[in-house]
């Protein structure tokens, strides 16, 4: 009877962990040239905002590059970023790099560029790099 009990428990215990395990959102935005700038790490490729500071610098690297997905929904990276509780234009510097990071590591990202008429889709990772 106990083997049962235990059992039971673990299989229980076992569903509960899986109800609370949560899948991250996927959010599509428009790869915009006057934007983003795309430019070649030692490794790998970055992605940094015009609205960067230099002393805290808030980009994406590259994670993979997918092709065929079917996004329902393209936004405006620009816009997303500058909303009042990642954005203030008054403040020196004016991103709030770690909101921005806690709220894009939340989230699957891709970066959709338009490459010889088709849709690429560039899966991004926040990065936050303080300069020296």
């Amino acid at each position: 009877m106990k083997i049962y009990l235990c059992l039971l428990m673990t299989f229980l215990f076992g569903i509960n962990i899986q109800a609370q395990e949560k899948e991250k959102d996927t959010l599509f935005f428009k790869f915009d040239r006057s934007y983003i700038k795309e430019s070649e790490s030692e490794s790998d490729l970055i992605f940094s905002l015009k609205d960067t500071d230099n002393t805290e610098m808030f980009y994406f690297k590259r994670a993979e590059v997918v092709n065929g997905l079917k996004p329902k929904r393209i936004l405006c990276l620009k816009e997303t970023i500058r909303q009042p509780n990642f954005y203030n234009k008054s403040n020196v510097p004016k991103l709030n790099n770690n909101q921005l990071l806690k709220y894009f590591s939340s989230k699957i990202t891709y970066l959709v560029k338009e490459k010889s008429g088709k849709k690429e889709f560039i899966r991004i990772e926040p990065v936050l790099a303080i300069a020296d």
